[in-house]
């Protein structure tokens, strides 16, 4: 039998704390009414290093929210100013705001954290009904396995490049891809108002994702379910589209201490193309003379955007390469795009005995497209994806990166619901305790059950490795 020992933290007393401030003055002689459920689709994100058994973790940073419908987030404390604590944040929607599949609130959260790449996820909220999201974020330093990462410094002369250099991402395991970035002599760096910088260094910053890797695959910024997207004539696409990727890099410049945003010459990016990636469009491996679309990621609002075409080549040592031209600093992602299904599709596990343990959930459908998501796993867990159509499978991984199991392939959009069955885990000795969670205020009449975020964690592994759970009514 195997025994572990939990901690109770509350992740916060919410706005039950914040009303109870009238406690303080015992003279008011005012009855207190609390409603600790005004604000809708409470959210807790936690952001982690995408690394698997990573120590280096995010901590505390500013978040800043995006996007359409960023007017109606709030934090749990119904206040607009967002910062991670210990690489989490609790959100919310705005009391009155009721959130359907035929109304989504559309979202995107962004992060900078020291080390790591920026942070980037959209959120599409459909129900008002608790949601925990896990969000990887790849430390330049220390890559997870099928990303590679370069940092480069070079000289400027009056805010322009005095010979032309290139950047090259460097190996890593999981990966065969490589990526690199070429700038011409004379190529001036612009800020976000078009004005160009007056520096005398320009440090970049290049991330390129493989596409053989789960790690990756989960750590790509944005994800593959596209949201806000437009065509080629620049007009949205109703509804989004799922992304079948063939390469991501993500590309960050500050000249001096001032982020680049656009250049006075484009900058040339040629990426290594995997050669098991599959063209949804002939159902084969990609070849020499098969194009891809090219699509860029604004990673502060979440606006994905159609580029271009680029054409898959053949280089002298055989390896498959497709380059295009970058006129503005985001986001690169070699993508085919397909439509979703109409609802969204519940995942329910069958998971007797599983505790927290992350693992990583992936959704392939037999064209070629492949999303994963990082999640801790427990018995009866729900959870829903919007999927591409046509028939896909869910696969569940380790942090080993085994497969744990899959179900078979289903038509997508015709399921609705899919069970899937976890082996059995280790025989645990398992406690089952009933717990009521209360405010309460010495001064006044109130005796209130708390609807709140509550991390748990091992007394021997403290808050950083918690997860959380949703107590609705103090229970």
């Amino acid at each position: 039998m195997k025994r572990i020992k939990l901690a109770l933290a509350v992740a916060a007393i919410f706005l039950f704390g914040t009303v109870l401030n009238s406690c303080k003055n015992p003279t008011e002689g005012v009855t207190i009414n609390i409603n600790t459920g005004v604000l809708k689709a409470p959210t807790a994100v936690q952001f982690v290093n995408a690394k698997k058994n990573a120590t280096n973790q995010p901590v505390n940073f500013p978040v800043t929210i995006g996007g359409a419908d960023a007017e109606l987030v709030v934090t749990i404390t119904n206040k607009i100013v967002f910062n991670a604590t210990d690489g989490r944040i609790f959100i919310a929607l705005k009391k009155g705001i009721v959130p359907s599949e035929s109304d989504p609130i559309i979202f995107t959260i962004a992060a900078e954290i020291p080390g790591f790449a920026p942070a980037t996820h959209t959120f599409r909220i459909t129900k008002d009904e608790p949601l925990a999201v896990v969000i990887p974020v790849v430390e330049y330093a220390n890559p997870a396995a099928g990303t590679s990462a370069k940092i480069q410094e070079n000289p400027l002369a009056a805010g322009a490049t005095t010979e032309a250099f290139s950047i090259q991402t460097l190996g890593n395991p999981g990966m065969t891809e490589q990526a690199t970035v070429s700038i011409a002599a004379g190529t001036q760096f612009k800020d976000a108002g078009g004005n160009v910088i007056d520096a005398v260094k320009l440090e970049s910053r290049v991330l390129n994702y493989g596409t053989g890797s789960n790690e990756s695959l989960a750590a790509f910024p944005g994800g593959f379910n596209a949201t806000n997207v437009t065509n080629e004539n620049k007009q949205p696409i109703a509804g989004g589209v799922a992304f079948t990727t063939a390469g991501f890099i993500a590309i960050d410049m500050y000249a001096g201490a001032t982020e680049v945003k656009s250049f006075s010459k484009p900058l040339n990016v040629k990426m290594g193309i995997n050669k098991n990636v599959m063209n949804p469009l002939t159902g084969l491996k990609v070849k020499v003379g098969d194009v891809l679309p090219v699509w860029s990621l604004d990673d502060k609002s979440g606006q994905w955007a159609f580029e271009s075409n680029a054409t898959i080549f053949s280089d002298a040592t055989g390896d498959l390469n497709a380059i295009f031209s970058a006129s503005h600093l985001s986001y690169w992602n070699f993508d085919w795009a397909e439509g979703f299904c109409p609802n969204e599709l519940t995942l329910l596990f069958n998971a007797v005995n599983y505790l927290n343990e992350r693992y990583s959930v992936v959704i392939r459908s037999d064209k070629g497209y492949s999303s994963a998501a990082t999640m801790s796993i427990t018995d009866q867990l729900t959870t829903r994806f919007r999927v591409p159509t046509g028939n896909i499978k869910v696969v569940v991984i380790d942090n080993n990166g085994n497969v744990v199991t899959e179900t078979p392939y289903f038509d997508a959009c015709a399921s609705g619901m899919i069970t899937v069955n976890m082996p059995q885990s280790a025989d645990l000795d398992i406690v089952n305790v009933d717990m009521v969670l209360k405010g309460i205020c010495p001064n006044k009449p109130v005796n209130a059950n708390i609807s709140t975020w509550v991390r748990l964690y091992e007394q021997s592994k403290g808050l950083q490795q918690s997860y959380v759970v949703y107590v609705v009514n103090g229970r």
